[in-house]
């Protein structure tokens, strides 16, 4: 059931952004998600990120069009906080940087949000074992006292582990038609985030 619904998301969301996910380029400013402004625009409201007004939007597109490839996902989030400081705005630009890097890399950088942390606790009670998994453990064991990045550190590190673990889970969606050409990396970056 809780496949089934997942799917069905995925796949809407997939039938949205496929153009973005599977075009793989080598720098992060060569993605399509920054080309075109209105791409930029749906994406920041689709995934409830940046909620500034228009010319906000637009200056964070040329600067993600000139900023190079992030040495790491802290560097980015960073230089993305100096840049577009929060001013009374109630966005994390953590995720807004999950978000960004992972449609560029998704091999390497997982969305970070409600979500993703729900889909993350959904798949723990569906599949105890693994509950065993030390990166699953150092997430279950947030802190307030940790920082937004520490935190994201160790969901990305538990939804590689929880990926890697539950094989019938990435072969689920690995196996619909829709998805045959991209690779099940993707795929469960995709499913867990919308595993709400």
């Amino acid at each position: 059931m809780v496949l089934e619904k997942a799917l069905k998301e995925t796949k809407e969301n997939w039938s949205r952004w496929e153009d973005v996910y599977t075009q793989r380029p080598q720098k992060l400013q060569d993605s399509l998600l920054f080309n075109d402004s209105r791409i930029l625009l749906g994406f920041c409201k689709e995934y409830s990120v940046f909620r500034r007004r228009l010319d906000e939007t637009l200056r964070l597109a040329r600067w993600l069009r000139g900023c190079g490839n992030p040495h790491s996902f802290e560097d980015f989030h960073r230089k993305l906080t100096c840049k577009f400081p929060l001013n009374g705005h109630k966005e994390k630009l953590i995720s807004l940087a999950s978000k960004i890097l992972c449609k560029w890399n998704p091999e390497e950088y997982v969305m970070w949000d409600t979500f993703a942390r729900r889909g993350l606790a959904r798949l723990k009670r569906a599949n105890k074992s693994l509950n065993e998994q030390p990166q699953i453990q150092e997430f279950s064991n947030f802190s307030t006292s940790q920082t937004d990045y520490q935190k994201y550190c160790a969901y990305r590190s538990a939804f590689f582990a929880a990926c890697n673990h539950d094989k019938e889970f990435v072969m689920f969606f690995e196996k619909q038609a829709d998805f045959k050409q991209a690779k099940g990396s993707n795929i469960a970056c995709l499913t867990t985030t919308f595993l709400i």
